[in-house]
């Protein structure tokens, strides 16, 4: 057994490096988070409020249609990749990428395929059909910079990620700023700017992560795509079954919302875009932390696992709690310095936006666990519950309310999940516990 002094510098040096590491990918992620969220925030300023609507509603479907992503590829990516591959991670990586053309290819021309619908057909929108389109466009490409971060992820090398966020930003960014000080901004051609530094910041981060993938690799094959994606579809079903569900969890309202006037889906968007950076910095540290625990989990560590997920818990609602009563307080200077005005009358909203960074938080550790755990049906539990509520309030609230009844939906389909990942973890833990010691009472 190691001296007690000894394990406390030990102890403190991977503390040391698990806060450095927590430092640069919350930078990382609050990098994207910020370019996703001042993208938002020049739309809805320049944008006539409709066509901002339109936005909201395809990139609305293309989150929904980002879950499926998710589900086959990023998921089993954190989670069998550094379980199952550790020494063959660049074979993995490629496999993965080979999926991933396959996968987000097929989302994009359903995206297409959709705005082929909208276009000329009475009593829509004109601006619909443009708006889907260039949500199609753009999937394979912004998501094959999400692919990349979780690569770097992986390899706990953030470092790599953020250089990635940072390419994408400043691409993004600049380039919106001079489009749009032009008056030719579209959603159209929002798309097309978001696809193109999503591009360039995943062919940085791919590099970086190849060459320091390559360095910890063994002589041996990497994984044939057809073993990987069997795989990948085997652990992510049951996310990919959940992801038909986080449709009337988190975008139904925001679809709901346009029926009602795509101006109150713009109103709904606007509010959220508060939202986004504290929960955008908690997945990132969701990311990072969630192929750890899946180490953890593999060598049989799972005491560790379980303190280290609650660690998470209680530091990322900390955090989220303290964000969400800032953002509160001054909500409405907050709104004339971004908006300019233009969407004061959803201040109240904003308020009720700034719950859902504190619940994805609350719920943060334990899904982690659970995920870890390879128990990956909690998902589809979960957001069963959390779907069944936004599901019952989505269709009838924004009808009865608005936008109010659409904001009320999504907080209370997002209570309603994380109360349940919390029951799911209980549970979890006490089948742990008696699959542990049946042997020993044996």
């Amino acid at each position: 057994m190691r001296p007690i002094g000894l394990r406390l510098r030990l102890e403190g040096g991977a503390l040391r490096r698990w806060s450095l590491l927590g430092a640069v990918s919350i930078l990382d992620q609050g990098i994207l988070s910020g370019s996703n969220f001042l993208v938002n925030i020049l739309l809805a300023r320049w944008l006539p409020a409709e066509e901002y609507g339109a936005f909201a509603v395809a990139f609305a479907l293309f989150l929904f249609l980002s879950g499926f992503h998710n589900a086959v590829i990023l998921e089993p990516t954190s989670v069998l990749g550094p379980a199952r591959y550790p020494d063959r991670l660049w074979g993995y990586f490629r496999s993965m990428v080979f999926i991933h053309i396959l996968l987000s290819g097929t989302a994009g021309m359903a995206l297409a395929g959709v705005a082929g619908l909208l276009f000329g057909s009475p009593g829509v929108s004109t601006g619909l059909g443009p708006a889907f389109m260039g949500a199609g466009l753009a999937t394979p490409f912004i998501l094959f910079l999400w692919l990349a971060r979780r690569f770097a992820y992986v390899l706990r090398r953030p470092w790599l990620s953020l250089a990635g966020s940072l390419a994408s930003l400043t691409i993004s960014v600049g380039v919106l700023a001079v489009v749009g000080a032009s008056g030719a901004i579209s959603p159209l051609g929002a798309f097309g700017i978001m696809a193109a530094s999503s591009l360039a910041g995943g062919i940085v981060v791919l590099v970086g992560t190849a060459r320091a993938a390559r360095a910890g690799d063994s002589d041996a094959p990497g994984p044939p795509v057809r073993t990987v994606l069997s795989e990948s579809w085997h652990y992510g079903r049951w996310l990919a079954g959940a992801s038909t569900l986080a449709l009337a969890s988190g975008q139904l309202q925001t679809i709901a919302a346009a029926f009602v006037g795509l101006e109150a889906a713009a109103g709904l968007r606007a509010a959220q875009n508060f939202a986004l950076p504290m929960a955008q910095s908690v997945t990132a540290v969701a990311t990072l932390g969630l192929p750890a625990l899946s180490a953890d989990y593999g060598k049989g560590e799972r005491a560790t696992m379980v303190r280290k997920g609650k660690l998470i818990t209680f530091g990322l609602t900390s955090l989220a709690a303290l964000y969400a009563l800032t953002l509160f307080l001054v909500r409405g200077p907050l709104e004339r310095l971004i908006y300019g005005g233009k969407y004061a009358s959803y201040s109240g909203i904003i308020a009720l936006m700034l719950t859902l960074p504190v619940l994805a938080a609350a719920s943060s550790g334990y899904s982690l666990i659970l995920r870890a755990g390879q128990w990956p049906e909690h998902y589809l539990i979960a957001t069963a519950v959390s779907a069944g509520v936004g599901l019952t309030t989505g269709l009838v609230f924004p009808f009865l309310w608005g936008v109010w009844g659409a904001a009320l939906s999504v907080c209370l389909s997002h209570l309603a999940g994380a109360l349940a990942a919390f029951r799911l973890f209980r549970v979890w833990e006490a089948r742990e516990v008696l699959r542990v010691e049946s042997p020993v009472r044996a």
